[in-house]
C-alpha cells in the first residue's frame, strides 16, 4: 500500500509538472520610449513588448502592471474585454492608447525601481522586468511645452561655473531654475531679454529644470545638469 502511495504522489507530481510546462509564459522583454528622467504628471508615448517563452499559446485579455519602490501599483497597460493571441515564441507590443502619465500617487521624487510584468485572470507564467527612471516632482512640463520657444540655446550642459541662455527671434521675460523636488532656487524677470547668465555656481552638484519664458508666453524647459 505505501508503495502504491508513493507511485500515485510520484505520477501527480509528475503531471502537475507537465500541466506546468504547457502552460503560456509571458514577460515583459523591452519598454519602449521609456525615459530614464521625468517631471510630474508627463505624459509619455511608452509601450512593453511582451513574449510568450512557454510552450502554450496564450488567449485572453492582458495588462500591464507596474510597482515602483515606493510600493505602489499603477497599470502601464489596462484592458480587460479585448483578447490577444500570443503564440509560443511570439511577441505584441502594448501601447496606452492615450500615452502614461508618471505622476507623484505612483513615483517619488529621485530614483524610482520599477518593476513591470504582465497580468491575466488565467493562469500563466510570468516573468518582471525592472528598469529605474528619476522622477522630478514638479508640475512644469517644458519638454512636451506646445508652443516653445524657437532658437533658444542654452550652453554649456552640462555646466560648472557658468551656463548662457540665448534667444535670437523672441525677448525673454522670465528664468527660474528649479531643483529636483520642484522648488525654485533661482529666478530673473525681466523685459525683451535676449541673453540671460545663469548662476550655475551657485548651486550644489545635481540635476535641475530650468523654466523660460517669452515675452509672448511661449514658454520652453531644460534639464540642467550642474557638474
Amino acid at each position: 500500500m505505501k508503495r502504491l502511495l508513493n507511485l500515485i504522489c510520484l505520477g501527480l507530481f509528475l503531471l502537475s509538472g507537465q500541466v506546468l510546462a504547457q502552460l503560456p509564459h509571458l514577460r515583459v522583454s523591452a519598454l519602449n520610449n521609456w525615459p530614464d528622467t521625468v517631471y510630474n504628471n508627463q505624459n509619455v508615448a511608452v509601450s512593453a513588448v511582451v513574449e510568450n517563452v512557454g510552450s502554450a499559446a496564450y488567449q485572453g485579455p492582458l495588462q500591464i502592471v507596474l510597482q515602483t519602490d515606493s510600493g505602489t501599483f499603477s497599470y502601464l497597460y489596462f484592458n480587460q474585454s479585448t483578447s490577444v493571441l500570443i503564440l509560443p515564441g511570439d511577441t505584441i507590443v502594448f501601447s496606452p492608447p492615450n500615452g502614461y502619465i508618471f505622476d507623484s500617487t505612483v513615483f517619488r521624487p529621485g530614483n524610482n525601481v520599477v518593476v513591470v510584468w504582465p497580468h491575466s485572470a488565467q493562469a500563466i507564467q510570468v516573468d518582471t522586468f525592472l528598469v529605474t527612471t528619476y522622477f522630478i516632482q514638479s508640475l512644469f512640463q517644458g519638454i512636451n511645452d506646445p508652443k516653445p520657444i524657437p532658437g533658444l540655446k542654452l550652453f554649456p550642459n552640462p555646466a560648472h561655473h557658468e551656463a548662457v541662455i540665448t534667444s535670437p527671434e523672441i525677448g525673454l521675460e522670465g528664468v527660474r531654475i528649479l531643483n529636483s523636488m520642484g522648488k525654485e532656487v533661482w529666478s530673473l524677470q525681466g523685459e525683451n531679454m535676449y541673453s540671460i547668465a545663469l548662476p550655475v555656481q551657485q548651486l550644489p552638484v545635481g540635476l535641475y529644470m530650468i523654466e523660460i519664458t517669452g515675452n509672448g508666453g511661449q514658454r520652453s524647459g531644460y534639464r540642467l545638469l550642474r557638474q
